[in-house]
């Protein structure tokens, strides 16, 4: 069904649908166009892809342009960037011979979504709105599954590889969440304490996630890195 003439009109009008929304009405339209192309994702066993080269190309370029006008105007919804990390792991294997500016693209989102959760969790304090760790986790697991994404289309592409080999903010910000999910002291705090208990599942996850990574961290960066003089929450069991 997912090779048939209708069911990639869908995914050409779902796109369309996209590429229609302004980078100003993305936080409002966003969402939903995204969860529908996501939705007509192909099987990732298959040879099946999402959008031709060239749909895909546009797409990822008029994500990117909602990226850089979120970024400018300090609006990172979480939920938004959650369903743009999704779109760009399933386009990926379509695009993944392209050099430049799409791979830049995601790139920066990756670095970006990275760098964003590794400031709150360096300074849990700051004047952040009600934007707790749990609802950040999802943007983690999307970020660091489309990293994953990327190292497996690097065994089979030297361009992307090389690309990747680049990444040197990515691979240590992935470094440093390691260092902030390893565990730690419990709180005498009990809001914060029962918030670790209720997302310790999916942050074991993310910490699987993040392990798969670490091979790929240069032994300069880890040579580099400055452990939390305390760790911030009580992950992972048999972790203390």
């Amino acid at each position: 069904m997912q090779d048939s003439p209708a069911y990639e009109k869908l995914q050409s009008r779902w796109a369309n649908a996209i590429l229609g929304i302004k980078p100003e009405n993305a936080t409002t339209k966003g969402i939903t166009a995204l969860r529908l192309l996501v939705s007509t994702a192909p099987d990732p066993e298959t040879s099946s892809i999402l959008l031709p080269p060239h749909r895909a190309r546009f797409v990822i370029q008029h994500l990117g342009s909602w990226q850089d006008y979120l970024y400018q105007e300090e609006d990172m919804d979480n939920e938004l960037f959650v369903w743009i990390g999704e779109a760009y792991n399933i386009i990926a294997p379509v695009i993944q011979s392209e050099s430049g500016g799409l791979w830049a693209k995601i790139f920066d989102f990756i670095e970006d979504t990275l760098e964003e959760v590794c400031l709150f969790l360096g300074d849990r304090n700051r004047a952040d709105g009600q934007v707790t760790l749990e609802d950040r986790l999802p943007l983690v697991n999307t970020s660091l599954k489309l990293v994953q994404h990327v190292i497996s289309l690097t065994s089979s592409n030297k361009g992307l590889l090389a690309q990747w080999e680049n990444q040197s903010k990515v691979k240590s910000s992935v470094l440093e969440l390691f260092t902030q999910c390893q565990g730690g002291v419990q709180s005498t705090d009990e809001s914060t304490t029962t918030e670790a208990t209720s997302i310790s599942a999916p942050l074991n996850l993310i910490h699987t996630s993040i392990l798969n990574i670490l091979p790929e961290v240069e032994d300069e960066q880890m040579a580099k890195i400055s452990l939390p003089k305390v760790r911030l929450y009580p992950i992972l069991p048999g972790h203390d």
